[in-house]
């Protein structure tokens, strides 16, 4: 953190000022302080090479989102007429976060982790008329509660989601979403690039995903049973000998 502070900062760059005042009510201070860190040092194109062993083939509908440097923009790497750059170079800009991991350059652009638009980018599938879209929000808090020293930024990411969310159910399109429980927040703790917390994170998020998932399921099971009897036509009263009248349990 004190390299990071010592680093020279970048200026507000011209393009971000333009688009500032293009669209004032889209103004967010967060996204123009990432414009404006110094370029991480860690390069994430050699271990993202591998990738691109592949050529220039991208997996089937595949969408990366990162982030323009220069001004904030979001950019959909393999949607409609953005660019799709080799593969390689795309996941990387998609994880680079600003500050820690150098940015990628495509095209003369400088791009980095699509996280700094949002964590979730769950909006961008609004139009793909999609039966279900399963959401991973690892940087927000289940029920956005939180009261640890990450609550500010945790209860911002879930805020944000629930707007995305919203979008995607007015479009027609079913929804669910995970964040970290309590215990899945403790297990990950206050650094997020700690790599030997890795097995105890996996662990209470499997944990968390199986106990979600078991009662969707039960969810559903007791719904379709109540649709069941609520389906199922009522018993014919026992009407005795032909031409009798319908008996009841009240004595005559």
């Amino acid at each position: 953190m004190r390299d990071l502070v010592a680093r020279a900062w970048r200026a507000p760059t011209v393009r971000l000022i333009g688009r500032t005042l293009r669209r004032p009510w889209a103004f967010r201070p967060s996204v123009t302080a990432m414009t404006m860190l110094p370029a991480g040092e860690v390069d994430l194109l050699e271990h993202a090479a591998v990738l691109d062993a592949h050529g220039d083939q991208w997996p089937d509908g595949l969408q990366l989102c990162v982030t323009r440097r220069d001004d904030g923009g979001r950019v959909v790497f393999g949607r409609g007429d953005a660019p799709r750059p080799p593969l390689g170079a795309a996941v990387a800009a998609s994880c680079a976060i600003p500050g820690y991991f150098a940015p990628v350059e495509i095209d003369g652009v400088e791009y980095f982790d699509g996280g700094v638009h949002s964590p979730t980018n769950a909006d961008v599938l609004a139009k793909a008329e999609l039966d279900l879209v399963v959401v991973v929000s690892p940087m927000s808090a289940a029920h956005g509660r939180d009261t640890s020293v990450t609550a500010p930024w945790r209860l911002a990411a879930h805020r944000r989601l629930g707007r995305e969310l919203q979008r995607l159910r007015r479009a027609g399109t079913g929804v669910m979403a995970f964040e970290p429980d309590r215990l899945t927040r403790s297990a990950m703790g206050l650094n997020p690039m700690a790599e030997d917390r890795a097995p105890e994170v996996i662990a209470a998020a499997r944990r968390e995903v199986r106990d979600r998932l078991d009662a969707r399921h039960a969810s559903s099971a007791g719904s379709r049973s109540c649709a069941t009897a609520a389906r199922r036509p009522p018993t014919p009263p026992d009407s005795g000998p032909e031409g009798s009248r319908p008996r009841s349990g009240a004595a005559q």
